[in-house]
Formats: structure tokens, sequence, C-alpha cells
């Protein structure tokens, strides 16, 4: 974030050793902020990092059927007339989100439409967390 925020480009191919040591001293000081609050912090301050928890118990989950996008081709199944633009996904992705809440801006119904995903998958997770299964090879 802070690489993007300075104006360097990220998606570039610019692996260069100096890269790499800048994108692994940033790596281990996010990994190890993580690690400390969830360690060694109050327990109100470890509340907030369970979604984490959550999505680590069951990360195949999240990559093989939500990353990969699985589930969303399950919903883009369901149609009625047309089959490229009348489905659920992109009712709610060109109709609710881009028309209606971002008001015609291409971006920002992309960008709510991932965050609407990655919320489903934390809640998910969470459900499978309380009731205790974990989906693993």
């Amino acid at each position: 974030m802070v690489m993007h925020l300075t104006g360097y480009k990220i998606n570039r191919h610019t692996f260069s050793i100096s890269y790499m040591f800048a994108a692994c001293a940033i790596s281990i000081a996010v990994f190890t902020v993580f690690y400390s609050v969830q360690n060694f912090w109050s327990s109100r301050i470890r509340k907030l990092c369970m979604p984490l928890v959550w999505l680590g118990r069951n990360p195949l989950i999240v990559f093989a059927v939500g990353v990969c996008g699985v589930l969303e081709h399950i919903f883009q199944a369901v149609y009625w007339k047309d089959v490229t633009c009348n489905n659920l996904v992109h009712v709610y992705r060109v109709t609710f989100l881009t028309n209606t809440v971002c008001d015609h801006i291409d971006d920002c119904g992309v960008s709510l439409f991932i965050v609407t995903k990655v919320v489903f998958w934390v809640c998910a997770c969470g459900v499978l967390f309380r009731k205790d299964i974990i989906w693993k090879l």
C-alpha cells in the first residue's frame, strides 16, 4: 500500500534485488504486527483479528470456490430470458452497484463488488469456524 501511494507501480515486472528486499521487509513488518496483535495484546484487540483467523482456518475453500470464481459461475447459471445480462451476478454488479449505489462510476461498482465478495467469504468462514468445520486436503 505504501509503495502504491508513493507512485511505485506494483504490477510491472521489476523483480530486481531492491524490489524483492523492499517487498520482503514490508511483508515481515505486516506479519510481525499481526502476530503480536494476535498473541500478545489484550483480548479486545485480538477479537478484531478473528476474521483473519476464520479465513486462515479455511483457506482452501476461499481459494477454490471464491477466488477462482466457482461460486460466481454457479450464480451466473441462474438467469431469465438472456444469459449474459439477466443473471444474478450481472443484476447485482451492474444494475445495483454501478447504476444505483455508485451513480455510473465503473471503478466504484467493481470495487464494491470485490468488497462484497470479501465480506461474504469472511462471514462464510466465520460460520464454518463456529461449527468447527475445516476443509482440508
